[in-house]
């Protein structure tokens, strides 16, 4: 297990649902127009997603190694006027919320809670004014841990 197979459980999960474009394992920023057009955008407009690792903490209990992730889930989407992007954009959030908060298990040895909705605002990203967003979603994640005696000698009196 690790953290790059769950950063892809998570990538493959958003791709999976409907309406969502350009979904990249991690927190992909540019200032090149170029690259925005070719790697960022679909159907005239800006829209990926990144998923990126935010927070872990790590504690072992009875033998196990216990870690908890806190991923960021950010989305850019451009805002038009014209087709109501504010709607499309929040019913995107909507699935994805909906998706995540399902119960099932990533990989073998993880589970997760229901995802938050932290930040939904407007902004500007390389001069296009764009809708964005950030979702957390705790993951946990447990594995058998070796323990061996820290000090290197033996536990007894």
């Amino acid at each position: 297990m690790s953290k790059t197979s769950i950063s892809d459980a998570i990538k493959t999960k958003m791709e999976a649902i409907d309406g969502i474009n350009n979904v990249f394992d991690y927190v992909f920023w540019t200032d090149d127009y170029q690259v925005i057009y070719n790697y960022l955008s679909a159907n005239g407009r800006i829209d990926s997603w990144h998923i990126g690792q935010g927070a872990t903490t790590t504690t072992i209990d009875s033998g196990m190694k216990i870690r908890n992730y806190l991923w960021n889930i950010f989305g850019i989407y451009s805002i038009k006027t014209s087709d109501e992007s504010s709607k499309a954009f929040e019913l995107l959030i909507e699935k994805i919320l909906d998706d995540f908060s399902i119960s099932f298990s990533f990989l073998a040895q993880t589970n997760h809670t229901p995802p938050n909705l932290v930040i939904l605002e407007n902004g500007v990203y390389s001069n296009t004014p764009v809708h964005r967003c950030q979702i957390q979603l705790p993951v946990t994640e447990r594995t058998a841990q070796n323990l061996q005696n820290p000090q290197g000698g033996d536990c007894g009196g």
